[in-house]
């Protein structure tokens, strides 16, 4: 199959003319004061220089305490409501499938040359180019039709088979088929399953067809063909697969029952259990997260990623997302769906189209069309009163402020107070439903804290170490978290300490005059009043000895094995990467950095122009090509970022679900 390649993503800024005023003073507080992060680190930062602090004052008389606009010296940042009002969500389209559609079982095909649709009326279409594309007349009044990777296939109602594209292979070698009564098709393959159960299959595989004809293979009622497997599904509920694979970890459907429907993608094979669950055989670890699945009604395999698809029309999706094929959270009143190598198409009871995967082809022209057939069997399973209710609870919670990234995961703060979260819950580190009145959060390796409004702090997943012993404190401002410590930073400027002090990262104690917190993975850091910094903690990198001689610090953060601080006139220390932060003093980042991010591993910095830059050796061009961002963060290949219009984009390697997060952006009302 294709190699994966990055997507092209394009975001776009939005202001409400209604708060220009608030939002010129917020410009400028941001402009000369960094939000801190430490492991994950948000809010205002309160300033070292007396420069700074004399501006900071001045808006402070104009912006007193208590008011709104801005927070006071002596209070946390308190979350404001958005300047403008989320719109609402689309409203469900009527639509009464055809006689002709209550035929239909697959309307849509997916290929990576084109892709083809069947109509409510009986008629197809087709975009993008693929070879021998006039045949596709021949599918009109089709019931199911189905995409290879340079091929289309169809069925047509009296069991005979039409395919186009690409026949080098001998993927279209259909003509004398009969009596068919399900399609799929492969890579470069196609197979159909005859009313008798039995299987036959045409083209290049990466398997022994003769194990798919063999006794072994009867009474099938649907078969999915991987790129180096096929599985087929008896009547009974069990699995078979024939493959060739190094070890056919892959293959191993041994036991499996109770399956409804099957989906192979490359090295991985899905089944759907009667109950809604999913069941996975893979070689790596990528699919682990559709175990966790339920009211599952359809799955479909990609390449390197699985959808699942609920009865209220919304829909589930992992694996590889690096051209945005996962990014289906957010999508409504789905009826069916569709996947190919790199992309995805999603059918709505109205019989519109959503696409999800690789932005820059001409088959993503699927988007405008319309009336296309909504498949009886789907439409029939579609709960619409279900998919109202989740859309109504949704709707209740705010847009997502910013986001802070762990290990394995990422939480959101909502502009209410509340947070949300996705990613690896294994330790827990995602229970943070009811949380409330909270200002500022901070995440480690496997678990989150967050800090509210009367300075008290809460947490939640691993504690090994004890670094979610917070209970206790108060009169706290400020939070940060490295891999397994957790540090506060009170009101009186001395700090407390929690978690792992295997390298001295929690030797805190005897600071005082601290302003500013910040940790790094093995390491804490602190800004003293004199625009100076102090650390504790793991030095392997220089991370603690290579602050010393910073001054005129304004702000500062850790992340993994380096430290990293701004100064009063745009200067940006680091304590490795020197050469990315030098270009970035160079370019002038220092005086336009809003605020950063990048879990405990990586800076990841946003500016008031909305881009987005990496202290880091390897970053995805595409990140850098963002723009409209108001805040991003990144768990290794994997990252987030929250738009200045409230929506979520995830871009890179995803292995632990993170894709999930782009279901904030129902938040706000939209759909993706």
């Amino acid at each position: 199959m294709t190699p994966k390649k990055q997507p092209d993503w394009k975001v776009i800024g939005a202001a409400s003319l209604a708060a220009l005023g608030a939002l010129f003073v917020i410009l400028i507080l941001e402009i000369i004061i960094l939000k801190p992060f430490g492991g994950g680190k948000k809010g205002k930062t309160e300033e070292a220089s007396v420069a700074v602090e004399a501006a900071e004052d001045a808006v402070r008389n104009v912006f007193p305490s208590g008011s709104s606009g801005t927070p006071s010296s002596s209070t946390p940042f308190t979350p404001s409501s958005p300047s403008t009002p989320a719109p609402s969500a689309p409203e469900i389209g009527v639509h009464t499938p055809s006689a002709y559609e209550m035929q239909v079982r697959s309307a849509i095909a997916v290929s990576g040359d084109a892709a083809a649709v069947l109509c409510a009326d009986g008629s197809i279409k087709v975009a993008g180019g693929i070879e021998g594309s006039e045949k596709a007349q021949g599918l009109v009044n089709a019931v199911a039709i189905d995409g290879g990777h340079f091929h289309i296939a169809g069925l047509r109602p009296d069991g005979t088979v039409v395919a186009f594209g690409n026949t080098r292979q001998g993927q279209c070698n259909v003509d004398r088929w009969t009596d068919i009564k399900y399609l799929d098709c492969g890579y470069s393959s196609t197979a159909g399953v005859r009313s008798d159960g039995t299987v036959v299959i045409c083209g290049m595989y990466g398997f022994d067809i003769e194990e798919c004809v063999s006794p072994g293979w009867t009474d099938i009622v649907a078969v999915s063909v991987g790129y180096e497997h096929m599985v087929g599904l008896r009547s009974d509920g069990t699995v078979v697969a024939a493959g060739t694979g190094n070890s056919g970890d892959f293959t191993d459907v041994s036991g499996w029952s109770g399956i409804v429907e099957v989906a192979a993608g490359r090295q991985f094979t899905a089944g759907l259990r009667a109950d809604g669950t999913v069941v996975i055989s893979e070689r790596s670890n990528s699919m682990s997260q559709a175990l966790e699945w339920t009211d599952i009604v359809h799955i479909k395999a990609g390449d390197l990623y699985l959808w699942g698809l609920h009865a209220d029309g919304t829909l589930e999706a992992c694996g590889y997302n690096d051209d945005g094929e996962c990014d289906v959270y957010g999508w409504t009143d789905v009826v069916d769906i569709y996947t190919s190598f790199y992309y995805g198409i999603g059918i709505r009871s109205d019989g519109t189209v959503l696409y999800a995967g690789e932005k820059d082809n001409k088959y993503s022209a699927v988007c405008d069309w319309t009336g296309v057939a909504v498949p009886g069997e789907a439409y029939a399973r579609y709960d619409a009163g279900a998919s109202e209710a989740k859309k109504a609870a949704l709707s209740a919670h705010s847009p997502v402020q910013f986001i802070i990234a762990g290990g394995r995961h990422v939480v959101g703060l909502c502009y209410d107070g509340t947070v949300v979260a996705a990613g690896a819950n294994d330790e827990g580190q995602c229970n943070v439903e009811g949380w409330t009145d909270i200002i500022d959060l901070a995440a480690g390796r496997n678990f989150t804290v967050g800090l509210r409004a009367d300075g008290t702090v809460v947490a939640t997943g691993g504690n090994s170490d004890g670094q979610c012993n917070v209970e206790g404190w108060m009169n706290i401002k400020y939070i940060a978290c490295g891999s397994e410590h957790t540090i506060g930073l009170r009101e009186d400027g001395t700090l407390v300490a929690t978690g792992d002090n295997y390298h001295g990262q929690c030797n805190i104690g005897d600071w005082s005059d601290i302003r500013l917190i910040g940790c790094g993975q093995y390491h804490t850091l602190g800004l003293r009043g004199d625009g100076t910094v102090i650390a504790v903690g793991d030095d392997s990198k220089g991370q603690c000895s290579g602050v010393a001689g910073w001054t005129g610090v304004r702000s500062l953060h850790g992340g993994g094995y380096l430290s990293f601080a701004i100064s009063s006139d745009g200067f940006i220390y680091s304590t490795d990467l020197k050469d990315i932060a030098d270009e970035w003093t160079a370019e002038g980042y220092g005086e336009t950095i809003r605020c950063w991010n990048g879990g405990i591993n990586r800076i990841v910095i946003t500016t008031d122009y909305g881009i987005v830059r990496v202290l880091y050796e390897y970053v995805p061009s595409e990140v850098e090509e963002w723009t409209g961002i108001r805040d991003c963060g990144a768990v290794d290949s994997c990252y987030v970022a929250v738009t200045q219009d409230n929506k979520i984009i995830v871009l890179g390697y995803d292995h632990a679900g993170l894709v999930k997060a782009g279901q904030w952006s129902l938040f706000d009302g939209y759909t993706g």
